[in-house]
This record gives C-alpha cells, structure tokens and sequence, in this order.
C-alpha cells in the first residue's frame, strides 16, 4: 500500500487520483473499493484525501448501503473545527433529500418507509502549549 510514501507526495497523489476513478465508476463494487482504500489512506494522508470529499459526499447518495456507510466513515474521519460547518451542511442536505424520497416513495406505492440516519461527529482537539 501507499501508507510508507510519506515524502513522495506526487505519488500519493496520483493514487488517490486513481481511487478517485474507481469511485466514479458507476460499479458498486469498484465504489466500494476505492472508498475502502481512501479510508486507508486517510490515515497516513488526510489532506490527499479531503481533497476528494464533494466526491465521498456523492456516495452517501448510493443506493447501496455498504458505499454509503463508508462514504460516511470516511467523512467522519475529515472532519475536523475547520470543516464542521460545511460537513454537517452537507449532511443535513443529504437527510432531506432522503427524508424527500421516503415521502416520495410511501405517496406512490402507500407503504410506510421508515428512514433512520444517525450521524455522530467528534471533534478532538490537542492543544500543545510550548
């Protein structure tokens, strides 16, 4: 894996480039392994990575409920004071465009859709003092 190249950033960047691609696909399976891979990345490489996040935010979309659950790790682990406003935006644009199907959905066919989101952001902060 990419996670030993911490100094050859021009490498890291084209392999989340190249993951970036595989999420773009409109297969399941290459989405859900690009998002897999991020997440890996993400631990040594988190800029690299939050550099994609309009891209992650389109997979909490997905129809598939394992893309969206790592869509939404791996938006839970760029979150940091700086983008907290902006993620949860973007959160609470995605609960209401769901909220907006369910309703969508239980007009059309009268069955009963039940939509559970739980969202759960934390925030740490290191203070170092010198």
């Amino acid at each position: 894996m990419v996670t030993g190249l911490s100094e050859h950033t021009v490498l890291v960047r084209l392999a989340v480039e190249k993951l970036r691609e595989f999420i773009d696909e409109p297969d399941p399976n290459l989405k859900y392994l690009g998002l897999q891979a991020l997440q890996e990345l993400r631990l040594s490489h988190p800029r690299a990575v939050a550099e994609h996040k309009e891209t992650i935010f389109a997979c909490l979309q997905e129809g598939d409920y394992t893309i969206q659950t790592c869509a939404l790790t791996l938006v839970r682990g760029m979150v940091n004071r700086r983008n907290l406003h902006d993620t949860v935006l973007h959160l609470m644009l995605t609960m209401r465009r769901a909220e907006q199907v369910r309703a969508a959905l239980s007009r059309v066919s009268h069955v009963r859709v039940r939509v559970r989101v739980r969202v759960r952001v934390r925030v740490r902060v290191r203070v170092c003092w010198p």
